[in-house]
């Protein structure tokens, strides 16, 4: 009984520990990030462009995106993303972007 209960613990701890972030589609890519405006004056953000599938990014996690990046003009950048490969309606417009989760960013 109690190597079954044993057993049953190791399980159950295995099965907690996993991370679902282990699954997702990890990606370092060069980008241009565009800063579109504050979402309150009609803005959609930040917008990442690039040649591939798809060509727009809109990352979930723009807190995570330093203020000095909010020129107004398009910045070369290197990401290392999680790109979940998902469309949703992201701004006012009604455009639909892939979504993305921003790890890390750097000026290229």
């Amino acid at each position: 009984m109690k190597l079954r209960l044993l057993f049953f613990a190791f399980s159950l701890l295995f099965l907690i520990s996993c991370d679902d972030e282990e699954n997702e589609d990890v990606q370092m890519l060069d980008a241009t990030i565009t800063w579109t405006g504050k979402y309150e004056t009609d803005g959609c953000g930040y917008i990442i462009s690039t040649g591939d599938r798809y060509p727009r990014h809109k990352p979930i996690n723009e807190s995570a995106i330093p203020e000095s990046y909010r020129t107004g003009e398009p910045i070369a950048v290197r990401l290392s993303i999680i790109n979940y490969k998902k469309n949703a309606i992201s701004c006012m417009m009604g455009r639909q972007y892939n979504q993305i989760m921003i790890l890390k960013i750097h000026r290229r």
